[in-house]
């Protein structure tokens, strides 16, 4: 299982913050397909994406590479 989190700041607003998708996602590449929309969504608000991963909650890693399966 897998979520999506970006790190997002504003240099207007003077803050940043992280946001995570309240769905679990079954492979990588749902997650990563999340993310490039969250992404888009964000920039959209005026937000800057600082970072962003996929954390899988059976290994506890990072990923932002798409599953080669």
């Amino acid at each position: 299982m897998y979520s999506a989190i970006l790190l997002l700041c504003s240099l207007e607003m003077n803050q940043c913050k992280t946001i995570v998708n309240p769905g679990l996602y079954d492979n990588l590449n749902l997650c990563l397909q999340s993310l490039a929309l969250g992404y888009a969504a964000a920039e959209e608000a005026g937000w800057t994406v600082m970072n962003y991963t996929c954390l899988d909650w059976e290994t506890k890693e990072f990923k932002i590479n798409p599953d080669k399966s």
